[in-house]
């Protein structure tokens, strides 16, 4: 027998990309080592599919005051999450893949942190905006 609950939570997962998603790029990528800068890994294809990039980015201001002393300090943010519908991920992502927002204003770059199950319907990744 089927399981209600999972049913309906892919099409609510599928439903929420569908309104939110945006178009974006896997692009497989060789973080390299020591001795090499890395590049493209050309021996995984890359896939676009529709995802939602969300998260902080800009700067924070800190001000304050700690052990008698004031501080101030300024923090630029580029973290972000990129979560999919299970059915979207691209299976062969790994760590240090680059991710390309098709549709964001200035076409973002991302590196892939981690990628985590939540081991339902949905798949997220937490990247980091990188120079292209």
């Amino acid at each position: 027998m089927s399981d209600p609950f999972a049913a309906a939570d892919a099409l609510s997962s599928a439903a929420v990309s569908a309104f939110y998603g945006k178009r974006v790029r896997l692009i497989p990528w060789n973080p390299g080592g020591n001795w090499s800068e890395g590049g493209p890994d050309t021996t995984r294809p890359q896939a676009d599919f529709t995802a939602i990039v969300s998260g902080a980015v800009g700067v924070q201001n800190l001000k304050g005051e700690a052990g008698g002393e004031n501080f101030m300090g300024t923090i630029i943010v580029r973290d972000r999450r990129v979560t999919a519908d299970n059915r979207d991920w691209p299976a062969h992502a790994r760590q240090f893949d680059r991710i390309l927002s098709l549709e964001e204003e200035g076409t973002p770059l991302y590196e892939i942190q981690s990628i985590v199950p939540d081991r339902i319907n949905r798949t997220w990744a937490n990247v980091v905006e990188i120079d292209p």
